[in-house]
């Protein structure tokens, strides 16, 4: 990632619910042009059963 982007951002975060996830902070940012997405539901220690946990990678091209 290093030669093609000046920058890497991820945003990691486990909700209890799709609509939770729904309402997070809007991510993007002046100059993103590279967005990934990942999104898994399963057991949570701390949420409990049925977590929805959201990984989002940002990145600037150089």
């Amino acid at each position: 990632f290093g030669l093609a982007y000046r920058r890497v951002a991820v945003l990691f975060a486990a909700t209890s619910s799709l609509e939770e996830t729904a309402a997070m902070e809007p991510l993007m940012e002046p100059g993103v042009r590279v967005v990934g997405v990942g999104i898994a539901e399963g057991d949570h220690p701390e949420i409990g059963h049925r977590a929805i946990v959201t990984i989002v990678v940002l990145a600037w091209p150089r």
